[in-house]
């Protein structure tokens, strides 16, 4: 019985040693239009229509930099738009979705921001 519990367990170590580790997603630099108001926080980069859940934890500072923005401009349904630069993270497509009623298939977070200014009309500079 012993001999048996022992074969089982390395059977079991062996199994778990080859499972693959997942990578850890990479940091990316980040070009583009953030949409911010009610049930909204979407991120649009730079030359592509692709919308993500956009995420901005208090150390990425950029709300610091939104918040130096005397009156950020709205657009015709009131919601706040910013074009920024920032280096950050781009969570994976999932099928269950991201934000406000999973509206989103991924989320982008901020890690680290450069810089955001104002976009009147929503457009990259």
């Amino acid at each position: 019985m012993r001999f048996l519990s022992l074969i089982v367990l390395c059977l079991l170590a062996g199994i778990s040693a080859c499972a693959p580790t997942p990578t850890p997603p990479q940091e990316t630099a980040f070009k583009g239009i953030v949409t911010s108001g009610f049930e909204v926080s979407a991120f649009k980069p730079c030359n592509s229509d692709q919308l993500s859940w956009f995420s901005a934890p208090s150390d990425s500072k950029f709300w610091d930099f939104y918040k130096k923005l005397a009156s950020p401009p709205t657009n015709s349904h009131g919601y706040t738009q910013v074009y920024t630069e920032f280096i950050g993270v781009l969570a994976s497509d999932d099928p269950n979705g991201y934000g406000h009623l999973n509206q989103y298939r991924s989320e982008i977070t901020v890690q680290r921001t450069i810089d955001v200014q104002p976009a009147p009309d929503g457009k990259c500079p």
